[in-house]
């Protein structure tokens, strides 16, 4: 007769709970040794500490990156666990999330290549008769909303030295005028802008020379220089010209902007024609149909 002897609940439960354990330790994810050094872990994401070197590009010592790697994994776990309750809460809503996180993921990647397109690709090299064409054939588009004023103008304490010289190179207006005022300027003047051409809003313009308006149409229908004593203080000015609202812009007033519409339009022109041409591609080698 066999004799058959059971075995210890005892030893049986110790060996069912070392093999639960195992098998929990066997199953746990695991970091992937390449990616160096673990810092954290939630559920099957791993942060590991190459994933900081951008942050701690910036720090300057050893207190700082330590601080900065803790604050870091803290915020991350915490973002991780957010996410996680997120998609258990709401769970309703995650399709319609996956649709808006695809799409902008989409966005992203064809803003970045439109931005590497244009970049390489884009010929941003103007000439004058470029831009000058662009406003004559565009001119309706550049009236004014409001009024504006080229003037050449010297900020003077009122002892300074030469007025009436001064006043009579700003009238000049020929090369040795120019170079003249300008020495003077440097010299003494507080304030002063001699470019012939620049125009300006009115309204910063009597920030710089606290005229009223009709002084200056009145110093712009003239156009001689004058002296003005404002404050205090003495103005010698030139109104070259003055434009109302409704007036064209002049050319120059609008030049940098007529730039930036024309480098625009090329760049519309150059993502359209590469999609039409992306389109017309996919459409010969079938790489997409349509259905009624």
């Amino acid at each position: 007769m066999e004799i058959k002897k059971s075995i210890p609940l005892k030893l049986v439960f110790t060996l069912l709970s070392a093999l639960f354990l195992f098998s929990c330790e066997f199953l746990q994810p695991r970091p992937e040794p390449e990616e160096g050094k673990v810092l954290a872990r939630v559920e099957n994401d791993f942060l590991y500490l190459r994933d900081l070197d951008y942050v701690l590009h910036s720090s300057h010592n050893i207190a700082d990156s330590n601080s900065l790697i803790e604050s870091y994994t803290n915020n991350w776990i915490r973002n991780k666990l957010a996410f996680r309750a997120a998609r258990r809460n709401l769970p309703d809503r995650i399709p319609e999330i996956e649709k808006q996180v695809n799409e902008y993921r989409a966005s992203l990647y064809i803003h970045l290549y439109e931005s590497e397109l244009i970049k390489q690709n884009l010929d941003t090299q103007l000439v004058h008769n470029d831009l000058k064409d662009y406003y004559a054939e565009n001119s309706a588009n550049f009236i004014l909303k409001e009024d504006i004023v080229s003037f050449q103008f010297l900020k003077l304490d009122v002892a300074t030295p030469n007025q009436e010289q001064a006043i009579e190179w700003l009238q000049g207006g020929d090369d040795n005028s120019r170079q003249l005022l300008n020495e003077y300027a440097l010299q003494y003047a507080m304030e002063y802008s001699l470019e012939e051409s620049f125009w300006i809003p009115l309204s910063k313009g009597k920030r710089v020379l606290p005229i009223s308006d009709e002084d200056y149409k009145s110093l712009a229908t003239s156009n001689r220089a004058e002296k003005l004593e404002e404050n205090g203080q003495i103005f010698l000015v030139k109104v070259n010209d003055f434009k109302s609202i409704g007036d064209l812009a002049p050319f120059e007033y609008v030049k940098s902007d007529i730039r930036k519409i024309i480098i625009n339009l090329r760049k519309r022109n150059l993502i359209n024609s590469t999609y039409n041409k992306l389109y017309n591609e996919a459409l010969r080698e079938r790489v997409f149909e349509l259905y009624d």
